[in-house]
Formats: structure tokens, sequence, C-alpha cells
């Protein structure tokens, strides 16, 4: 299942966006016939469009929570137990018009973030998730 929702919209000189969604996935079996627990994942994204000159900067962060119920592989019972990841991401994201295009270039930080894993002995652990990210987008405006 899954829900989503975003608000856009103009608060004096500048552009805001709050988007959110959920995934919800419930258990089931995975191709190979193990057994798959539930899985939710829930996304925050808030921006902030200021316009400088003749292009808007627009700031942002993205709040992720990966919440899951695994059972141990090979195994047909058993208890699950939960394992969680997340994330934080900041961006710094413009809008230039060049003609009948439209150019939006964007960088991206994630300071904080981890990966539920197992480790080499099958034990829950967590892996950082850390790093920056880069993008270009063109539309073409007809």
């Amino acid at each position: 299942m899954i829900a989503q929702g975003a608000l856009s919209g103009v608060v004096g000189a500048s552009d805001y966006t709050i988007a959110a969604y959920n995934v919800f996935r419930a258990p089931g079996n995975y191709a190979s016939g193990d057994r798959a627990g539930r899985e939710n994942i829930a996304n925050l994204f808030l921006s902030l469009g200021l316009r400088a000159g003749g292009a808007v900067v627009e700031p942002s962060l993205e709040l992720r929570h990966w919440l899951q119920s695994v059972y141990p592989p090979g195994t047909a019972d058993g208890a699950s137990r939960s394992q969680s990841s997340r994330l934080a991401t900041l961006g710094l994201r413009s809008r230039i018009g060049v003609g009948v295009l439209t150019l939006y270039p964007s960088v991206g930080y994630t300071p904080v973030g981890s990966l539920a894993v197992t480790d080499e002995n099958g034990r829950p652990a967590q892996a950082d998730l850390r790093g920056f990210k880069g993008q270009i987008s063109i539309r073409l405006a007809q």
C-alpha cells in the first residue's frame, strides 16, 4: 500500500514544498520461497525556493525511515526480528531558465544514515550511510 501527499505554494517571495510518502508491504514470500516479513518506508521532504537574481535556489531536507521484519534465511517457521534503517539528507537545488529549457542542477549530502545489515556471523549490525550525490535534470518547455 502506498500513501503520498504533497503541499506546495508561495509564502512571501519564496516557494515551498512539503512532500511525504509511506510504503507498506505486507508479509509474504520471495520468489525463492523464503518468507518475507512486512516492511514500511516513510519519507518526508521539505524545501524552500529562494529567488536569487534570475535563478531560484532551493535548500532542502529529506528524512527517511525503513522498518523491516526479517526472518532467518531458509527457515519455514520461527519468529521474525525487527531492523531499522534511516537517513537524513541535506540538499541544494537550483532552477535556471535557458531559452526553452529549464535546468535543475542539484547536490546533496547525507551526514546521518544507517542501513540495517547482518555481519559475517549473521548477527544484526548497522552500516553507515553517508556521502554526497549530484544530479542535473533538464526540462523542455513548449
